[in-house]
């Protein structure tokens, strides 16, 4: 019992100077410093014909460059066929 008593006390020890530790770092902000990273959102779908819309309106409000990142719609056999042009990028 008085085992257990001290791992729990030197537990709540650790977990104290964690919490005071986070609570001194530093926060900053960068400004001016441009996204550099790409990347890729690959959107698998099937008879999602009604929320690709709703989803591709989502990415296109990202506050993200538009040339640093694609989306590419793969399409597993869904019911319908569909044009590009159907699904606008707003």
């Amino acid at each position: 019992m008085l085992f257990l008593i001290f791992i729990l006390s030197i537990y709540f020890a650790v977990i104290l100077l964690l919490i005071y530790g986070f609570t001194k770092v530093k926060s900053y902000d960068v400004i001016g410093l441009k996204p550099k990273t790409t990347f890729t959102i690959v959107v698998p779908f099937r008879n999602e014909a009604e929320n690709l819309p709703l989803l591709l309106e989502s990415i296109s409000k990202m506050n993200y460059p538009m040339d640093l990142f694609e989306v590419i719609l793969v399409d597993d056999d869904s019911d319908f066929r569909f044009q590009i042009s159907d699904l606008r990028l707003l």
